[in-house]
């Protein structure tokens, strides 16, 4: 029988990322990544692979959630009072 998820992806992704994000990956180990995620040792390998597998993963569930809304709200917008569009032609 195929091995069947039963756990929420972008959950334990985000879980991982704070475990890595509070120890460091070199302090944070297999058990803690078990623990905090909630879910068995060999579910964690099947779904993410080994633990570099499963921190660059985070980084990636990092950069989709965080940088960039970041990035957006920190867009140049145009300055209040000018219109953006049309561009003026004086």
């Amino acid at each position: 029988m195929p091995w069947e998820k039963s756990f929420d992806t972008e959950d334990a992704l985000g879980k991982a990322m704070a475990a890595f994000w509070t120890h460091g990956y070199e302090a944070t180990s297999m058990r803690d990544l078990v623990d905090c995620m909630g879910i068995g040792r060999g579910s964690l390998y099947a779904a993410f692979g080994d633990k570099r597998r499963l921190f660059l993963r985070a980084l990636a569930h990092y950069d989709d959630r965080h940088r960039r809304r970041w990035t957006e709200r920190l867009a140049p917008r145009p300055r209040p009072g000018r219109p953006f569009w049309p561009p003026s032609t004086r």
